[in-house]
């Protein structure tokens, strides 16, 4: 699979070489007219310069690259390469993603082959990876639909799916490939996390009501000279509360609208009456037990995630020593 790999980027840089060389006869190859060959010599070095490799394993991946290391027609210097791996700095996946997008003028600096592993899959949208290798079929349709999603993203890309015969997996999808592919956003397994899940809802609601005192109303409220609190305080929001420059309606709407909550919706009827029932609580329970010691997130049921692994019940262990 890994020659297979490399002989697909071989052939790749060679269709590149032959454009650069004599873009009239690859423009009549391809049916197109001579007037044509401008159009084509500067789709190969705009959309389908980049030969993005997608390893499903690190070890297959490291060997791919090794691999084509040994030819300088593909890598003649070690900037025409990169790599997108978990193991790789955040910091050199950034600047290399800018050079992808914006690439060099000199041909010695310029990205040829991307090597790249799930890592790849979510938030890298570069306009000018246009051809891709998959090496092996992954286990979830999800993965191959984000990988081959990564090209094509401004023209028409191109998706190579290596089969690795040693694998059952493999072999089925090369057996039914045509079928499979057709059903493929079909087999894409349901998340449980979606806008019309209530208990998510349910959860986003105290973050979302901080959003709107901290981001809006804290700033109306302290520029108006009736506020000498931020709104973070349980005292100042009840304070706001009672003058007036908050009120359950408008904190409704607000959220309504900041969670894409249509009322009139049948789909969102119990979303809508969610938001109300919220909303009604916290103002009741800010009435009740608002202290200057005490924020408003302590008194939200439950509280405003911190970060984005603070989406459970937390316990706590004691030990007697």
């Amino acid at each position: 699979m890994v020659t297979a790999a490399r002989e697909i980027t071989l052939v790749h840089a060679r269709f590149r070489a032959d454009i650069a060389t004599n873009p009239v006869d690859v423009a009549a190859e391809c049916a197109l007219p001579p007037s044509d060959a401008p159009r084509v010599a500067q789709a190969a070095t705009r959309w389908y310069e980049v030969h993005t490799t997608y390893g499903l394993r690190i070890d297959e991946l490291d060997n791919y690259v090794r691999d084509i290391s040994e030819y300088p027609e593909l890598v003649a210097t070690e900037a025409n390469i990169s790599r997108i791996t978990s193991d790789v700095g955040f910091l050199n996946i950034r600047t290399d993603l800018e050079r992808l997008e914006n690439s060099p003028a000199d041909p010695e600096e310029r990205i040829r082959i991307l090597a790249a592993t799930r890592a790849i899959s979510h938030g890298v949208d570069v306009s000018r990876l246009g051809i891709m290798t998959v090496m092996g079929m992954p286990n979830q349709a999800a993965e191959l639909i984000q990988a081959s999603a990564r090209v094509g993203r401004n023209e028409p890309g191109l998706v190579f799916c290596l089969i690795n015969p040693m694998r059952d997996r493999d072999t089925s999808a090369f057996r039914w490939f045509a079928k499979w592919a057709s059903y493929l956003d079909r087999l894409v397994h349901k998340v449980p996390v979606n806008r019309e899940s209530l208990p998510v809802l349910q959860r986003v609601l105290p973050g979302g009501l901080m959003a709107w005192l901290y981001q809006k109303h804290e700033h109306d409220w302290l520029a108006s000279g009736r506020g000498h609190k931020k709104l973070r305080q349980s005292h100042a929001v009840v304070a706001a509360l009672n003058a007036g420059a908050i009120d359950e309606s408008t904190l409704i709407d607000e959220l309504r609208d900041g969670f894409g909550i249509d009322p009139a919706d049948p789909r969102f009827r119990r979303h809508a009456q969610e938001i109300e029932t919220f909303v009604h609580e916290t103002v009741r329970q800010a009435r009740l037990n608002a202290d200057s010691n005490r924020t408003m997130p302590d008194l939200l049921d439950p509280r405003p995630p911190m970060s984005l692994r603070d989406v459970g019940m937390s316990i706590e262990l004691r030990a007697e020593l």
